[in-house]
């Protein structure tokens, strides 16, 4: 799967692996980016809104081990996105099956594709968000 990011987009993305970051960062440099829950949600209530949002679940170790318990994982971001009512596209790109559930709980329109199955390519100002 590709992803069609278009030039003018302000795009979200809450990861918190090195590695993945800068996979993230190749691909949509201007992108703004954030490792933790706290942070991720005064970002998106205090700046423009954004137009896609890329989302991790497993944001500690305690993530991983109580996907269903832990406040401060990528569930907690999507929780406030839902109350926000956030009208764009939403990538739950964990590869944590039991949390990406999670959170599609939550945003029941989000698309679950796991690190490492997708692409992110630039496009005009024209064109869909997946290919």
């Amino acid at each position: 799967m590709v992803f069609q990011i278009k030039v003018n987009w302000r795009v979200f993305v809450l990861e918190d692996a090195r590695p993945r970051i800068e996979w993230f960062k190749a691909r949509i440099p201007e992108a703004t980016y954030s490792n933790n829950a706290e942070d991720a949600i005064s970002i998106l209530s205090n700046h423009s809104p954004f137009d896609v949002v890329f989302l991790d679940h497993d944001l500690t170790f305690s993530d991983v081990a109580f996907p269903d318990l832990r406040p401060g994982s990528g569930q907690r971001v999507a929780r406030f996105l839902g109350q926000m009512g956030f009208p764009g596209p939403v990538v739950i790109h964990s590869v944590n099956e039991a949390g990406s559930r999670a959170i599609q709980k939550l945003l029941p329109n989000a698309q679950v594709s796991p690190f490492g199955t997708f692409d992110i390519v630039h496009v005009a100002t024209t064109g869909s968000t997946t290919d």
